[in-house]
């Protein structure tokens, strides 16, 4: 009976669908908290932010204005509200009364009325009501109807019941709303320690004029009393002053600011008593009703936000505190419209590891097909040669395993070719083991194949790099023969209780393998010079060796070869050393010093300039500078590059080549360059035949230089024109320009550069359009006093003397 899932097939399709199952998870969830976190906290600090801002234009808007309309009735009005005046003089009462409703009038968006109260006449002029009698305002509060009356002084006992209109309008009667107003807030300042109050909101109709009846049009206000002066408390004050602010106010700034909340935004005050919602029929409503309010009021947090309950559901509340008058406003949001983005993100979170999954499961099909098909193809070959017609889908690697064992015989029949290519295998076997491509069973092994027995307990690595000329200089085939006897005689050397086990690299290094029972380290020294001695004696080369540190394994081989390479790459620049053993050496390969750019600066100023004892005192310089500093190999080669370049482009812009054709190509003739003091022989003689060979030509050629200076001098009379600097711009040495100079001109540099500047000062002068230091600056004089001695040494006169005969 066939068993699901074992094929190689069916095994890939379920290993690739269960990496792309839980990386699609992990990436669905990753993204969901991340976005949902940045989505919240986004939401809670702009939902403060605008909660602030409605805040500092509540406080700017009415609070503040309040205060400002109470200053300016009390500091800065042009009608004194002092009450002392108004004994028998009704025209002070009209005054005032003029003043509060001009207030009114002026701050109509903000205020319905203003009520001034006198505490020892104890009567009242309001904006809306005129003169009214205290006793008449507690009666109405009880009655709810209470009386305008006026009498002809104001004195509070001549004030009688009769009834006097003081605006013009007829007797009228007072809404029963505004007299219990009017004695709560008097009643409540005459015995409070504070100078100020803010009352409660509260419901009356639009025309003050009419009784309060369910028809009327009703309007939400709230008093701000505070006393006069405006130091004393309530029950010392003279005056009080009650200003009616409209909730109206307070409500059009929370729908302008935050109207996606507005309706769910309430301002109580210190008692938990509504100030301003959305919902009127809550002003007023106390904190110890079972409500939402009540809710709001009791739970606070440190960062303005909460999440809590009420009436069965889930609201996000945010609140903050109005700094004038101690109000708290609280916004809440029903919990599903203030995170219903998250909904989406939600949605669209599954939507992609859906499409994921299922483009992975497209991808995994896909995958494993691509992936089953070079094994496919190695069976059916397999199959097709055997003859075989086993079921592939079932029997994969049972028939891979036959396949290798039909093999193995075949594999046994080789080992006699093998023995043939046995130079070829160990070749092979001892770069691997350099290259620590072994473990320890593995290299036993491989060298107990090509009979090599590795019971020795030190070893070492050697590398041989023929540095000679004479090395460089054979052809291939000298070169390889010539490899071939030097190894064969390296192996042939017998030494007590030692083996020399040497092959060849691929840039023709050799490379010797020192394995040993003896504990002296200098024995590895002394077979080193041996080697030296008999390559020199027997082929007449010089090598240059390195040697590595000791190894306890033959496994740890390949650390002892790494240190010899790196060692060698330094016999370039340690020529006096035929062999490198100083591990100190390593810590330059890891050095990240660089040289100062002063030599290389040197040596191209040296060189620009036609100074032969210069220039190779800045090669001798820098090469005992990389030879004694610890400056990397690969570092050091690059400061040799570029100083060839710069002779390279040195040589290309003056447009020379040398005699010999092979001499162009330098890089060439570099590589073959095996140490630094060769280096510097060959350096010096290309710079010593580029001098000798300019100097020539700059004598025949003195004329077009005496040209091409002068043209030079014309062109930059503001800039640099010192002896040094131009002669680096035709390229022949200070000293050679000056003497040809004098000979061609018959005047010195110095005086031909002076007579240019001053000619060229004269004609800018004659043009008269710039100042004097301007053409000092022109001509290349960075002071005027300098310029002006040196213009009157040549022409006899001052420059502003010469001008002013131009003028005259």
């Amino acid at each position: 009976m066939r068993k699901p899932f074992q094929s190689v097939l069916s095994k890939m399709v379920l290993s690739y669908l269960a990496v792309v199952l839980v990386i699609a998870l992990l990436l669905s969830s990753f993204f969901y908290l991340f976005f949902a976190r940045q989505y919240s906290e986004e939401i809670r600090i702009n939902n403060e932010m605008m909660l602030n801002n409605t805040v500092n234009q509540i406080e700017s808007s009415v609070i503040q204005r309040v205060h400002q309309i109470y200053l300016s009735l009390a500091l800065g009005s042009p009608v004194n509200i002092h009450m002392d005046t108004l004994n028998g003089n009704h025209s002070k009462v009209v005054d005032i009364q003029q003043l509060l409703n001009n207030q009114v009038h002026n701050y109509s968006d903000l205020i319905h009325a203003i009520h001034l109260y006198d505490a020892e006449k104890r009567f009242i002029i309001s904006s809306a009501h005129g003169l009214l009698l205290e006793d008449r305002i507690s009666s109405a509060a009880g009655t709810s109807v209470a009386s305008v009356v006026g009498a002809s002084s104001v004195d509070a006992s001549n004030i009688d019941a009769s009834r006097v209109d003081v605006s013009g309008t007829g007797v009228t009667d007072l809404v029963t709303s505004d007299a219990d107003s009017m004695h709560a807030w008097i009643t409540a300042m005459q015995d409070r320690e504070e100078s100020s109050l803010w009352l409660q909101t509260r419901l009356v109709p639009q025309d003050p004029y009419l009784q309060l009846t369910k028809q009327s049009s009703m309007m939400p206000l709230m008093t701000y009393v505070r006393s006069y002066p405006f130091q004393a408390a309530g029950r010392d004050s003279e005056l009080l002053l009650a200003i009616d602010v409209k909730e109206a106010a307070i409500s059009e700034i929370i729908e302008t600011m935050i109207p996606a909340s507005y309706n769910h935004t309430f301002i109580v005050d210190q008692h938990a008593i509504v100030i301003s919602a959305a919902d009127k029929s809550l002003l007023g409503k106390p904190a110890q009703d079972p409500s939402l309010i009540q809710s709001l009021h009791s739970h606070t947090s440190s960062d303005g936000s909460l999440t809590n309950t009420f009436d069965y559901d889930e609201y996000v509340v945010s609140h903050n505190q109005i700094a004038g008058n101690g109000w708290s406003i609280y916004t809440t949001t029903p919990t599903h419209s203030f995170y219903y983005k998250l909904d989406g993100l939600k949605d669209g979170v599954i939507i992609l590891c859906l499409l994921a999954v299922a483009v992975g499961i497209a991808m995994s099909f896909a995958f494993s097909a691509a992936g089953y098909s070079p094994l496919k193809r190695i069976l059916n070959t397999i199959k097709s040669r055997h003859g075989s017609s086993v079921n592939l889908k079932q029997n994969e690697y049972r028939f891979i395993d036959t396949a290798i064992n039909s093999l193995t015989n075949q594999v046994d029949s080789l080992e006699e070719t093998l023995q043939a290519n046995q130079k070829v295998i160990k070749h092979n076997i001892i770069l691997n083991m350099l290259n620590n491509r072994y473990t320890s069973d593995e290299l036993t092994e491989q060298l107990h194949s090509i009979q090599v027995e590795m019971d020795y307990s030190r070893f070492q690595c050697m590398l041989i790099d023929p540095v000679s000329e004479g090395w460089k200089e054979l052809q291939p085939k000298q070169l390889q023969h010539m490899t071939y006897s030097i190894i064969q005689q390296l192996e042939s050397l017998d030494f007590e209780e030692t083996q020399l086990l040497a092959e060849e690299l691929q840039d023709h290094k050799i490379v010797v393998i020192l394995c040993t029972n003896k504990t002296d380290n200098s024995f590895s020294k002394q077979i080193a010079d041996f080697i030296l001695s008999e390559v020199k004696s027997k082929f007449g080369l010089e090598f240059g060796l390195s040697l590595g540190s000791w190894a306890e394994q033959p496994t740890e081989i390949h650390t002892s070869y790494r240190e010899a390479k790196t060692l060698i790459r330094y016999s370039y620049f340690c020529p006096e050393q035929p062999i490198l053993c100083d591990l100190k050496l390593l810590s330059r390969e890891s050095s990240s010093l660089e040289l100062s750019d002063s030599y290389l600066a040197s040596f191209e100023k040296k060189l620009q300039a036609r100074d032969l004892t210069g220039t190779v005192q800045a090669i001798e310089d820098l090469l005992l500078e990389l030879k004694e500093g610890l400056y990397s190999a690969e570092y050091s080669h690059i400061l040799l590059l570029k100083m060839l370049s710069i002779y390279s482009d040195c040589i290309s812009g003056v447009r020379w080549q040398p005699a010999e054709a092979s001499s162009l190509d330098l890089y060439k003739q570099y590589r073959s360059i095996y140490h630094i003091d060769r280096y510097s022989e060959w350096m010096i003689n290309l710079v010593t035949e580029f001098i000798h060979h300019m100097e020539k030509r700059s004598q025949v050629r003195s004329v077009d230089t005496i040209t091409a200076v002068k043209a030079y001098i014309r062109d930059n009379l503001s800039g640099d024109l010192t002896l040094d600097h131009v002669s680096e711009q035709v390229f022949i040495s200070p000293k050679y320009l000056s003497k040809i100079f004098k000979e061609e001109t018959g005047v010195s540099y110095s005086d031909y550069v002076t007579n240019q500047r001053m000619e060229r000062a004269r004609e800018l002068m004659s043009e008269r359009e710039l100042t004097i230091e301007q053409v000092a600056s022109t001509v290349g004089y960075s002071t005027s006093a300098y310029f002006i001695k040196r213009f009157k040494e040549i022409h006899g006169c001052t420059p502003k003397s010469f001008m002013r005969g131009l003028m005259n």
